[in-house]
């Protein structure tokens, strides 16, 4: 998942957007890890007439070839999703002057529905730890506000968020 960042920051209005760079970054690693995958898949075709003949193999080709063939496709909602940020944006504001949380210009709660907003460790390898942050709603539904790898990004956007919405931030990381 790309980086949110602070795009504005009022004494009122807080904006928080996904970065496009990084969503492009992450499509273009898509788009070549795929295209070398099908290529060697394909037995490495020179034309459209080789590509052609590698699928009509598949029709007598076993299960693990068949399996080979399709398992990239559940990457699909994914990279929908980062073409739709990468055109359209992804933007969370909090607006203090009417109390209201939107997504893309959608309402997504209000002030007072929100209880705390928490931070939660949800991945960690030798060089890499993952952090989410998410508001808590009253009813104990959540809001995943932002994900990355930064501890100190999600700390200091939670800081900004709880500023605004003064509420607690429960860190279980």
């Amino acid at each position: 998942m790309a980086q949110f960042i602070i795009n504005h920051r009022g004494s009122n209005v807080l904006t928080i957007r996904e970065s496009r760079w990084d969503n492009i970054l992450i499509l273009c690693v898509i788009i070549f890890f795929f295209s070398t995958w099908y290529y060697f898949l394909l037995q490495q075709p020179s034309s459209f007439s080789d590509i052609i003949n590698a699928i009509e193999k598949l029709s007598t080709a076993g299960f693990k070839m068949w399996l080979g063939f399709l398992l990239p496709l559940l990457a699909t909602p994914n990279i929908f999703y980062i073409v739709k940020t990468i055109v359209v944006g992804n933007i969370f504001t909090f607006d203090k002057d009417i109390g209201i949380i939107l997504k893309n210009g959608k309402q997504q709660a209000v002030f007072a529905d929100v209880d705390s907003l928490k931070i939660r460790k949800i991945s960690e390898s030798d060089d890499h730890t993952e952090y989410r942050l998410s508001l808590v709603l009253k009813d104990k539904n959540k809001i995943l506000v932002g994900q990355g790898g930064s501890f100190n990004n999600i700390c200091g956007m939670a800081d900004d968020i709880a500023d605004i919405l003064n509420v607690q931030i429960v860190n279980k990381s």
